[in-house]
C-alpha cells in the first residue's frame, strides 16, 4: 500500500511541532496496515472513517 498525501497535508504536518507531528505520521503509517482501527468512527454521509489524534483527525 502506499500513503498519498496532498500539498495541504504535506505543508500542515511541516508546521506541527515536533512531537505531534510523530503522532500524526505514526497513525497515519499504522493506518495503512489497520485501515479501520477499534476507536475510528465513520463519518456520517461519506464513505470515509476518522481517527483523532489529541488535537488532530486523520481520515
Amino acid at each position: 500500500m502506499k500513503l498519498l498525501l496532498s500539498k495541504v497535508a504535506r505543508d500542515f504536518l511541516d508546521t506541527l511541532p515536533p512531537k505531534q507531528f510523530r503522532q500524526v505520521v505514526t497513525t497515519a503509517f499504522r493506518l495503512l496496515s489497520e485501515p479501520y482501527p477499534h476507536d475510528s468512527k465513520q463519518l456520517k454521509g461519506y464513505p470515509y472513517h476518522s481517527v483523532n489524534i489529541g488535537e488532530y483527525r486523520v481520515v
